[in-house]
């Protein structure tokens, strides 16, 4: 929905020929305007205006402003119609059949009609027929009543009225003036019948002194018409080139007006006259070589023909007005060319520009690259030891200057990583002197707690239910209760989505819960498999992990031909090779501490115990941590 306020335009027409009384017709839309001015609905209205009004200028006026209301001002003249202006200034009479047809074609357009004009009744009926409303002077009016009653008639529209309320104002504001003129105005609808006033039937009075009504006078005698059609000739031979600008033919035209006795104005109408055609071909011309371009088609070409056969021009000046667009074009085509190469000069140089953009951004993009590269060292080495040796700062001094960065960019790198790792340094120390003092506190709490668990079945700090290990235990399903081992210590830390245990978890593994799942595979193995008898192994062997293998049957020894002096001898090994997790043996005549073991080697590849050297350290290292934990949890 638009909330665009619509605006009605008023046509302003006005007409005050020659030997006509003049009439302050100025002075009329100089108060109209001023009124709408002042109204509070002003934005709802447009004034458009022309004067010295011809017969021709009528429907021209109307199809260039396209008003919804049209006001004439000037003389009536009764039956004989209204008064507008000829082409030399003087009276012509438009009678009122020919106003009503011409307001016939623009009735869906027009809504109001005021005639402003003695005696002016008599067309504003014949308008009627078409006009929704119509406004005509029933007997002559005075000048101050006609423009009194514009005044009111217009300030009511501007204040949002209706055109009757609008009417009736006009009325009483000529009464008010005290002028007694108020019945004169009479208004006519559309809607009523035959056209008839809504208002009473007029008084009679005598003719007001300055009445809007004018003599018709008679056409002019033929001296005059000879004179000014000498006048016309020498005019038309002077401007067969459209123009009359030459000193000597303005000289002559001039000594031609002094002889004929014709006025300065009657001598420029003349002039204006026969130059029309002229301004008309030469708009015509310029609007289609605008519109199309130059030289003009066979269409173009054939209208413009049409319009100089009509006007009589002669072909020498259409030849110059030819010759004048064959310049233009010329013109036009050296400024496209201009504009062309200059637009070219500036692409090649917004090229240059972003050639040299992204050089730099490439150059400054390798150094950022250059300094995330230096950045992750940093953040690797830092995070292998800290604080830093000597060895490890020569290194990745070495590391800036390989890279070539400065002193003021990697300061502004090190600086939140060193001081992050500072405060994670700080934090480190003071954890492990309270983790020594919680570890002291809780083997107390341990002891107190290991007397409530001999009365518990199951116990777990966690709420974990052991009841499916037990049962697997004691149904001798020595494979499933390994893997379910795993299940509930990773339940229990709750890294079942990783899937193992690392050194953080078993550190702080429940000893109530570590406690439950070692007293369960001791029991139900009698005493040769459990967390509890791997520690005693553990231990045994010095804490050796390949020693701890070979013991507890996770390591076992192999026979096989090695290769020697590329192929040409073989030579028999005895190693030593880590079993797979499916090579285990899941029964009591395995070796003691033989299980559980997936729960102790899966620190980060689970279920593979001799893949590399460093599954078998990261083994060590979990198994390590257990039994320390084991130790914590008096186990």
């Amino acid at each position: 929905m638009s909330d665009e306020i619509p605006v009605k335009k008023i046509l302003m027409l006005s007409a005050n020929p020659k030997g006509t009384k003049q009439l302050r017709l100025n002075e009329e839309i100089r108060e109209i305007k001023e009124g709408l001015q002042l109204a509070r609905q002003r934005d709802r209205f447009k004034i458009e205006s022309a004067e010295a009004v011809r017969d021709l200028d009528i429907h021209r006026s109307i199809l260039n402003y396209e008003p919804q209301i049209i006001h004439f001002s000037g003389h009536g003249a009764g039956e004989e119609g209204l008064i507008f202006e000829d082409n030399t200034g003087q009276q012509k009479l438009v009678d009122a059949a020919a106003l009503a047809g011409l307001f016939d074609l623009f009735a869906d357009q027009v809504e109001c009609v005021l005639l402003n004009a003695c005696y002016s009744e008599i067309q504003a009926k014949a308008i009627a027929q078409h006009i929704d409303y119509v406004i005509g002077m029933s007997q002559e009016i005075g000048d101050k009543a006609a423009i009194k009653f514009a005044v009111g008639f217009y300030d009511a529209l501007g204040a949002g009225k209706t055109v009757e309320f609008a009417y009736k104002l006009g009325c009483r504001v000529i009464r008010m003036a005290g002028i007694q003129e108020h019945l004169t105005p009479q208004l006519l609808r559309k809607e009523d019948l035959h056209g008839e006033s809504i208002n009473t039937t007029p008084v009679l009075t005598s003719p007001p002194p300055d009445a809007r009504k004018a003599t018709v006078v008679s056409p002019p005698t033929t001296l005059e018409e000879t004179t000014i059609t000498k006048y016309r000739q020498k005019v038309e031979e002077f401007a067969s080139d459209g123009v009359i600008d030459d000193d000597i033919e303005s000289h002559i035209l001039n000594d031609l007006q002094k002889k004929l006795g014709l006025t300065d104005e009657q001598a420029r109408e003349v002039q204006e006259e026969v130059l029309e055609p002229y301004k008309i071909y030469k708009q015509q011309f310029t609007k289609k070589v605008a519109e199309q371009g130059y030289p003009l088609g066979e269409k173009a070409e054939a209208e413009l023909k049409k319009l100089q056969n009509y006007y009589g021009i002669k072909d020498e000046y259409i030849n110059s007005l030819k010759q004048e667009g064959e310049q233009q074009e010329a013109k036009k085509l050296r400024q496209q060319q201009e504009t062309k190469k200059l637009r070219q000069q500036q692409e090649a140089q917004k090229l240059q520009r972003q050639r040299e953009q992204q050089e730099a951004e490439k150059l400054r993009q390798e150094y950022e690259n250059k300094l995330g590269r230096y950045e992750q060292e940093l953040l690797k080495a830092v995070k292998a030891q800290y604080p830093l040796d000597e060895y490890l700062r020569n290194e990745i001094k070495n590391f800036q200057q390989f890279l070539g960065l400065s002193d003021e960019d990697v300061a502004q790198i090190e600086k939140p990583i060193l001081d992050n790792k500072e405060v994670e340094y700080q934090e480190k120390l003071r954890l492990q002197e309270a983790e020594k003092r919680r570890q002291q506190e809780q083997q107390e709490a341990q002891r107190l707690q290991q007397q409530k668990q001999k009365t518990d079945d199951l116990p777990s700090e966690k709420g974990i239910d052991y009841t499916k290990l037990r049962d697997l235990l004691a149904e001798g399903k020595w494979k499933h209760a390994d893997q379910e081992t795993l299940a509930v210590m990773l339940k229990v830390t709750g890294r079942r989505e990783q899937g193992y245990l690392n050194s953080q978890s078993i550190e702080n593994f429940p000893c109530t819960d570590l406690r439950t799942i070692d007293q369960l595979w001791v029991k139900y193995s009698n005493g040769r498999f459990g967390f509890s008898v791997q520690k005693r192994i553990w231990e045994s062997v010095g804490k050796d992990y390949e020693k701890f293998g070979d013991r507890v049957g996770w390591r076992q020894m192999r026979t096989r031909q090695v290769d020697k002096w590329f192929g040409l001898k073989q030579e028999t090994q005895h190693v030593y090779e880590w079993l797979d997790y499916d090579q285990l043996t899941y029964d009591t005549s395995a070796p003691s501490g033989h299980l559980p073991a997936t729960s102790v080697a899966t620190s980060h590849l689970i279920n593979i115990l001799h893949i590399t050297k460093n599954t078998y350290v990261k083994a060590w290292y979990t198994h390590s941590f257990l039994a320390s934990r084991l130790v914590n949890c008096n186990i």
